[in-house]
């Protein structure tokens, strides 16, 4: 008997068939194979597969990204250098894992496109994966010298919120949903990134909602005093957002927190960069949540990552896939 393809293999399949149109020859000639060996996982769902299937307006800069990468590293590098980062991600990693390591990967697109355009980098070649240790991304060329290039993405935050919506959806999804015969609305009292093992009480908490009745509140207190209000009410089983912005200053943790992260990263980019004789670059993606990240607080993240190298990592900050011009800002 012929197995039926479900929603996600079908979603799949008909991305195939519209990324060797022409309109996107550049997305084919890069991530092609990748997108094929996604295709054929046991969990094929991707959020390319299904803006393709749309034809998503979007798909129209990211072609255009592909055709410049692959124009400075040279089309068969491009495509290997892409294979190498996600081929084995594509064949066994969730959905969630896989666009976390799709979009690390396309921040070093972008990365690689605003060096040479912006600053004139020329040259460029990708750096093999090292079994034993890390080693950096890319190298170039620049007045004649030898560039060192690592590429760091910074996420947006993983919030309690998210958390909360990410398991009422996989509820939704599961034969356990007619038990949850309510909408929450969720309230936190700040933005801050979760620990796993936050994460793990949170996804306990939403499924030990199970066959409550509406109306009803339920407030989950953590070690550090902040909490995770849930209120219940009559309808389906969804849950939507709000904030409760007299407990604190939400805006203030979510910047110190970003601010912590771009260390993090300058960080850990000199201890992969310090041993080599090069001039040493860093480029930051940054692809936040966070809308109230201002100038002022990117320029003050230039001053940390510089600090945290001991001022020998040149910085770039890019936001969301473009180059942040801060002397324009």
């Amino acid at each position: 008997m012929t197995k039926e393809p479900n929603d996600s293999e079908s979603i799949a399949q008909r991305a195939l068939a519209a990324v060797v149109l022409p309109k996107y020859s550049g997305i084919a000639s890069v991530f092609g194979t990748v997108l094929k060996v996604r295709s054929e996982s046991p969990n094929p769902n991707c959020s390319w597969f299904q803006m393709l299937v749309d034809g998503a307006r979007i798909l129209e800069e990211v072609n255009a990204d592909c055709k410049q990468y692959a124009a400075l590293l040279g089309e068969n590098v491009a495509r290997k250098k892409c294979e190498d980062e996600l081929l084995g991600p594509a064949r066994r990693s969730s959905q969630k894992t896989f666009q976390h390591i799709l979009e690390d990967f396309y921040a070093e697109v972008a990365a690689v496109i605003e060096l040479g355009k912006r600053c004139g980098y020329t040259s460029f070649c990708a750096i093999p994966r090292k079994k034993d240790a890390k080693s950096h991304d890319y190298e170039a060329i620049t007045n004649g010298n030898r560039v060192c290039i690592e590429v760091k993405h910074m996420r947006a935050p993983r919030t309690a919120q998210e958390v909360v919506f990410d398991e009422v959806e996989g509820i939704r999804n599961s034969s356990l949903v007619t038990a949850y015969p309510f909408t929450l609305r969720v309230v936190t009292d700040n933005d801050n990134t979760v620990s796993e093992d936050r994460e793990d009480r949170i996804k306990k908490f939403v499924q030990e909602l199970v066959g409550k009745v509406a109306p009803f509140e339920e407030t989950l207190i953590f070690s550090d005093g902040s909490k995770l209000a849930v209120f219940g009410i009559p309808g389906e089983f969804r849950a939507f957002a709000s904030r409760n912005i007299t407990l604190g200053d939400p805006e203030r943790i979510s910047v110190a927190g970003f601010l912590n992260k771009i260390r993090e990263k300058a960080e850990d980019a000199f201890n992969q960069l310090k041993d080599q004789d090069c001039q040493k670059v860093l480029v930051i993606n940054i692809n936040t949540s966070w809308a109230e990240v201002s100038a002022d607080h990117l320029r003050l993240a230039l001053s940390i990552a510089r600090e945290a190298s001991g001022g020998i990592l040149e910085t770039h900050l890019l936001l969301h896939y473009h180059f942040v011009d801060l002397d324009a800002a």
